[in-house]
């Protein structure tokens, strides 16, 4: 019955109509709040960490293109320096920064 309210009357379901479990509506559920997108920042590389209530740094590499951890933050400019810190330490002179 969800998925033909979110995605209209030919959704493909897994039980026939009037049939399943009773699910509640997950857009209701207040998980939902929790996937909201994070905090965005002004600066490369740096975002608004909910869980740890600071700025986050990170990079992604460019072999492997994996997601680098590179600290948490009081404030978002120091955020944005350390993603600098690193970002001419992996990619040299060329590499986008935040700060010139």
């Amino acid at each position: 019955a969800l998925a033909r309210k979110h995605l209209g009357p030919d959704a493909l379901c897994n039980f026939p109509e009037g049939q399943g479990p009773d699910v509640e509506d997950p857009a209701n559920d207040s998980i939902v709040k929790a996937t909201e997108p994070k905090k965005q920042s002004k600066y490369l590389g740096v975002y608004f960490d909910r869980s740890q209530k600071k700025w986050r740094a990170t990079i992604r590499t460019l072999g492997d293109g994996k997601l680098r951890h590179i600290g948490y933050f009081r404030d978002e400019m120091r955020a944005a320096r350390a993603y600098d810190n690193v970002a001419v330490a992996l990619r040299g002179v060329q590499a986008r920064v935040n700060f010139k």
